[in-house]
């Protein structure tokens, strides 16, 4: 996490820690940019040291409101186990504490570094550790907790005071470190024969032209990069810090990765063995798994593949000879895909198959493709080495296999392997419409758009009905990088930008406060009506009990099968048990809630969140499709879904064929609704009777010419009327929650069909 300490702490900060905190990653801070305290701000190193522990403590307050946030839900979740009876796991209070500790980034702890990119430097107090403990006299360990801090040192008593004992001490950060830091910028920007003297203290080697140099700039970094490069500090930071692969891959695989809740045992048991591989970072598996995050673009020049020289005599050799010459410029970028192993050990040569991201291992015959790995690459910053294996827990580079990414994949040697979840990023929220200068080269364009959504995992790119071509960006900076990328790279066309349109995002924060707040509040209805009366919505929105969130949430996965292509592969043993558990989350309320499951009519969003949709409509009854969420998902598992419509007409056609229902002469003199209950099995008796009395009003005698909308209105009336009057529809009204989405389409595709409606009937299109 980088922060400049001149801007402080700003809400990309606070995104990028709660995602952090969200995905279980542990960050780093890097307190960027400190040289614009000098150059620019002016401050006194102990003015710097005091904005600088400011900056860290606003930091600090991010992360414990999420720590916090974390053990309050904890604690509700506790709350509600224990009034259901139900015992429950939570943290001890030394668990608490040493958890909290952890949150926090504390110099003296080492997972702070102090920094200034533009001057090539960077440091840990480890650093100034090493160099004062022994000319200090004080033990490493107690010179690391001191050094930052309100500690101060007396050099007479060569002792580490809590106190500022004469009032003109100075802390031990600014007295031993940022004084030392100011001295070579001042030396640089106003006394230059005093830097060989600082030079020749601090031991480096530098060449006298590097000093020499007129400006001010290249001075300071040679000195500043030489005595303490960023490099070395960031990269010691890493490795002291952050978790290797065998601490890191257990904690993010659940973000990541999950294997699927349907298909047959032998695919459980596989999936079982590759989340273990995974689990244990396991190189020497044979089970291959790799997650393809991005695709980023290179210079050709550096990529050692497109270096190196062809060979002559062989066939690569004579095949590029034989090749027609290509007018067309050769691009000056290579996409790479970047990519972890999470077990096995990936070796050139290899095949193995790329999974794209809605790949499910139930339908292995889509989003599958089958590749051979030709080029492995080792991410040294700027630079790509070429290598011929990579074992797992690494990052590394593949090639020659971006045409098949938009942006993520995974890559297993088994199809079996269920795909990885997309990384959540912060959305984004700047939008601007694109549109090339030159009609005539509309085509690079829209080419280029896809590079660029390829290239930039934050970036989206979409074509609006009215035709225009949108990018969104994360910010406005972002924004303008994606449409230099797209000029100078990816699009080298003159376009036209429109002005950019920010979306203001609203959301729902869950807080003690509000909570309490909400407790003491009557949730407010909101009435709203259509714009010809007919309909009138009352929606209300009160908080979610945490037992039914907690439930819905564990069960997404589920969910979300049921929701896709998968639905058919889900047993009903996975159904029958999310629908217990959800009773058993409503009933744990003990409260109005527990009536409600009845009334649970979706999820949201994406009919698998933890919101839900209560239908308050008294006495409603829904037909297929407009049913409660339980009654749709045992009917989608049990593979008992409504047949299509034309199957429901072929049904009702046999029915009226045992029907005796007198021809009707004349429109007004409908059959008996009686007659055609009666003709029909009595578990059968509403829907059926309904579409066999329509199906035998539309095929009647009595429809035989031209008819206006007045006429096709008494037909539908008369429908209505003799299914009501049958008792098959209980109280509620037939024509609104019956027989109103089946009637419209019968109607119109069966007089369009049979020639019976006046196309030219302006009336009937109205």
């Amino acid at each position: 996490v980088v922060v400049d300490v001149v801007e402080g702490v700003c809400i990309q900060t606070t995104g990028v820690l709660r995602q952090a905190w969200m995905d279980k990653v542990k960050p780093v801070l890097v307190l960027n940019k400190i040289d614009r305290l000098i150059t620019e701000l002016h401050l006194s190193p102990l003015e710097a040291y005091e904005h600088t522990k400011k900056e860290i403590g606003q930091v600090n307050a991010i992360s414990g409101a999420l720590f916090s946030s974390e053990v309050l839900a904890m604690q509700d979740r506790l709350d509600a186990a224990a009034l259901a009876g139900e015992e429950a796991v939570g943290w001890t209070e030394e668990e608490i504490d040493d958890k909290e500790a952890e949150v926090y980034f504390l110099p003296e702890r080492g997972n702070v570094l102090f920094a200034s990119a533009v001057d090539g430097w960077g440091f840990r107090i480890e650093h100034f550790v090493e160099l004062y403990a022994q000319k200090l006299g004080v033990k490493k360990e107690l010179l690391q907790r001191t050094l930052w801090g309100d500690y101060y040192f007396s050099p007479k008593q060569k002792k580490i005071f809590r106190k500022n004992l004469t009032g003109k001490m100075t802390p031990m950060f600014v007295q031993f470190v940022l004084e030392n830091i100011w001295a070579v910028y001042n030396a640089v920007l106003s006394d230059r024969s005093k830097v060989e003297k600082i030079v020749k203290s601090l031991q480096l080697t530098i060449p006298e032209r590097d000093l020499k140099q007129e400006e001010v700039r290249p001075v300071i970094f040679a000195v500043m990069s030489r005595w303490l490069p960023i490099a070395d500090g960031l990269l010691q930071l890493c490795v002291e810090q952050l978790p290797s692969p065998f601490e890191a891959q257990p904690l993010r695989l659940s973000k990541l990765w999950q294997p699927s809740v349907a298909g047959s045992t032998e695919l459980h048991e596989e999936q079982k063995r590759l989340e273990a591989g995974m689990l244990a970072c396991d190189a020497s598996s044979s089970d291959i798994v790799v997650f393809i995050s991005k695709v980023f673009p290179v210079g050709r020049d550096s990529v050692p593949t497109a270096r190196r020289p062809v060979p002559r005599g062989t066939p690569a050799a004579a095949a590029a000879a034989a090749a027609p010459a290509s007018s067309a410029k050769e691009p000056k970028e290579k996409f790479i895909a970047m990519g972890r192993i999470f077990s096995g050990t990936l070796r050139k040569g290899q095949r193995v198959h790329l999974l794209g991201p809605r790949f499910s291992p139930l339908h292995p015959e889509k989003f599958h493709h089958t590749v051979e790995v030709n080029e492995l690459y080792l991410l040294m910053g700027r630079g790509i080495d070429e290598i011929d294996e990579v074992p797992a827990g690494n990052i590394f580079g593949i090639g020659g296999i971006e045409d098949l990414i938009a942006k993520t994949a995974t890559l297993s040697t088994t199809p079996a392997c269920s795909a990885f979840n997309t990384m959540s990023l912060s959305a984004p929220i700047v939008r601007v419409a694109v549109e090339a200068d030159n009609p005539l080269e509309m085509s690079v364009l829209v080419q280029g758009l896809k590079t660029l959504y390829q290239a930039d995992p934050c970036v989206e790119t979409f074509v609006q009905e009215s035709g225009e071509h949108v990018i969104v960006a994360a910010g406005e900076i972002h924004l303008e990088r994606c449409l230099r990328d797209l000029r100078e790279s990816y699009a080298p066309i003159k376009i036209r930008v429109s002005p950019p349109l920010v979306s203001f995002r609203e959301t729902v924060v869950d807080t003690p406060e509000a909570r309490h707040k909400l407790k003491n509040t009557r949730a407010k209805a909101v009435q709203v009506q259509t714009a010809n009366k007919a309909l009138t919505l009352v929606v209300s929105a009160v908080p979610l009990p945490d037992s039914i969130r907690d439930c819905i949430v564990a069960n997404a996965p589920l969910l979300k099968q049921l929701s896709g292509e998968q639905a058919q592969a889900v047993s009903t043993e996975a159904v029958e048990s999310f629908t217990e558990s959800l009773t058993n989350a409503f009933k744990q309320t003990k409260g109005k809630w527990a009536a409600e499951l009845d009334n649970l009519w979706e999820l949201g969003p994406r009919r698998i969140g933890a919101n839900i949709l209560l239908n308050r409509v008294p006495e409603f009854v829904g037909t297929s499709g407009y049913e409660p969420l339980l009654k749709r998902l045992a009917r989608v598992a049990a593979n008992t879904a409504d047949e299509n419509i034309d199957e429901t007409l072929a049904d009702a056609a046999e029915s009226v064929s045992r029907l005796e229902l007198e021809t009707a002469a004349d429109v007004d003199t409908p059959p008996t609704a009686a007659t055609a209950a009666a003709a029909i099995e009595p578990a059968q008796a509403d829907e059926q009777a309904c579409t066999a009395v329509l199906r035998f009003l539309l095929s009647s005698s009595s429809l035989s010419g031209p008819h206006t909308l007045a006429q096709i209105r008494r037909f539908s009336e008369r429908v209505c009327i003799a299914c009501s009057s049958s008792g098959s529809f209980s109280s509620y009204s037939l024509m609104s929650s019956c027989i109103l989405p089946p009637l419209p389409y019968l109607l119109v595709r069966s007089c369009l069909l049979s020639g019976t409606v006046d196309m030219n009937s302006q009336a009937f299109f109205v």
